[in-house]
């Protein structure tokens, strides 16, 4: 592959990342232009112009690398195909934001965290997401970033809980991951498997039917975690099924993804206390393209400056991160 420093840069997939990136001025790597489905769609082309699908054979050159930086599974999944379909080649003409934005991504988590991200891990990472059959909501980085806080946290006594699971793409690779490494903590999987509760004041409601329970595949996710023990399923909406748990159970780390400000409120309400010191809360959709998700966020910053909490957050993953004293 030709160098990236000479080579004519192009956006798939009009991200929440991609957009805040642009919005903080944040953003040292420069595109030339984003190509969306639906190019009309989107405050990026504020930003950078952003063109069709059907545009993008008149305007690659020779040369030319896309950047995929689409971030659920399932869409970059779909873009690799229609640009394979067109006769691009992976690796060649088109890479994904994982494998572009890895090296300085690493380097801010190890100057931030003292954490060392395994480059072994993220090849793992990239290959289980794009061959399962489970999607993710959580990027390539973001799981990357999920796998680091584990390891970091793995003399730790206590638990994990992934509260908010969708498909199980990121819990199945966490788990497959910890048993690699010969990690034993109990993984505790918790979701409605319904959809959405209830909207705050705090929340989008445009998103409201964005989850169905048929979009789950429960049983099949039930089914592949017999695989692994050390794992329970809890199904129902937070709060109530936090009342269901082990009253008396310490955790080490805790990745929430319910994406809305009550949920966020519960979980840190429930979850803080029994956080043992070192302890992790990780969560995702901190930062949202046009505040989609701003009820995470708000959450969490009202937790933080009530709390004298320190906060790290990372725009290449949308996540942010609370570490217990």
């Amino acid at each position: 592959m030709n160098s990236l420093s000479t080579r004519k840069l192009i956006a798939y997939g009009a991200s929440s990342v991609l957009l805040e990136a642009y919005k903080s001025s944040t953003f040292s790597t420069q595109f030339s232009f984003c190509v969306d489905r639906d190019p009309t769609n989107t405050t990026l082309s504020e930003y950078l112009p952003v063109v069709s699908p059907e545009d993008l054979t008149s305007k690659f050159s020779s040369g030319d690398l896309i950047v995929v930086t689409a971030l659920a599974t399932s869409s970059i999944l779909a873009i690799c195909e229609y640009l394979i379909s067109l006769g691009y080649r992976r690796n060649e003409d088109f890479i994904l934001w994982s494998e572009f934005a890895s090296e300085k991504f690493a380097e801010r988590v190890q100057a931030n965290l003292d954490w060392q991200l395994s480059t072994a891990d993220l090849h793992y990472i990239n290959a289980m997401s794009m061959a399962s059959r489970l999607d993710s909501q959580t990027s390539q980085l973001g799981i990357w970033l999920v796998r680091g806080a584990i390891e970091a946290t793995k003399s730790l006594n206590g638990s994990v809980a992934e509260v908010g699971v969708f498909q199980g793409g990121n819990a199945i690779i966490q788990l497959s991951l910890m048993n690699q490494s010969a990690d034993t903590r109990n993984y505790r999987l918790i979701d409605s498997f319904a959809g959405f509760p209830d909207f705050s004041h705090e929340d989008n409601t445009v998103l409201q039917d964005n989850y169905s329970p048929e979009m789950y595949h429960e049983s099949r996710l039930r089914s592949i975690l017999k695989g692994f023990p050390n794992t329970s399923v809890h199904k129902g909406f937070v709060p109530e099924i936090l009342q269901t748990l082990d009253e008396t159970e310490k955790y080490s780390l805790i990745f929430y993804d319910c994406d809305l400000y009550q949920p966020a409120v519960d979980v840190l309400e429930y979850f803080w206390d029994k956080l043992v010191s070192g302890g992790i809360l990780i969560f995702h959709d901190y930062i949202s393209a046009n505040d989609l998700w701003r009820g995470v966020k708000v959450a969490v910053d009202e937790f933080v400056e009530q709390n004298d909490v320190q906060l790290e957050y990372f725009l290449e993953t949308t996540m942010c991160i609370l570490i217990k004293p």
